[in-house]
């Protein structure tokens, strides 16, 4: 989870990084300055191998904490549909559910993506806020425009 957390701080403000080199390069072009733009270009460039490797270790920590979960689970629902006499019933007296254990296995995998993507996408908008505060001055703006409308309305 620490890594994680690091990764998405980190692929954050590279990102904010890539914006900004970007715009420096546009800007050298609309310019015509080449020097300038031969040197954003060159250390955008350079920098592209750092993000590459963050976002593969990003990646990397997001599969092996969706395989963490999906472990765990699959052991808790194996210890609840093997107590007792539940696979039983399902399999033979059950009609209504076929492949039953298939049908465990593959939603459990899809609730572990599900989770793990939620846990990458809302901290990184977070993230995304707290590294542009022109993004966390709007939001704040809304929400104050928000109040404002309904203090109003009432």
């Amino acid at each position: 989870m620490v890594a994680i957390a690091l990764s998405l701080m980190l692929r954050t403000y590279a990102d904010v990084w890539m914006i900004q080199t970007s715009t420096k390069i546009e800007a050298a072009i609309i310019l015509r300055h080449k020097p300038r733009f031969w040197r954003s270009l060159s250390g955008y460039l350079l920098c592209m191998r750092l993000v590459s490797v963050i976002n593969s270790f990003l990646k990397l920590s997001l599969c092996e904490l969706k395989l963490r979960f999906r472990e765990r689970l699959t052991h808790h629902f194996n210890a609840q549909y093997l107590d007792g006499f539940t696979f039983y019933k399902v399999t033979n007296l059950d009609n209504r559910i076929a492949n039953a254990d298939q049908l465990l296995t593959q939603d459990v995998d899809r609730f572990c993506e599900g989770i793990v993507e939620l846990y990458s996408n809302f901290p990184s908008a977070l993230l995304a806020a707290a590294a542009a505060p022109k993004f966390a001055d709007c939001l704040s703006a809304g929400s104050a425009m928000r109040r404002r409308m309904n203090s109003v309305r009432a």
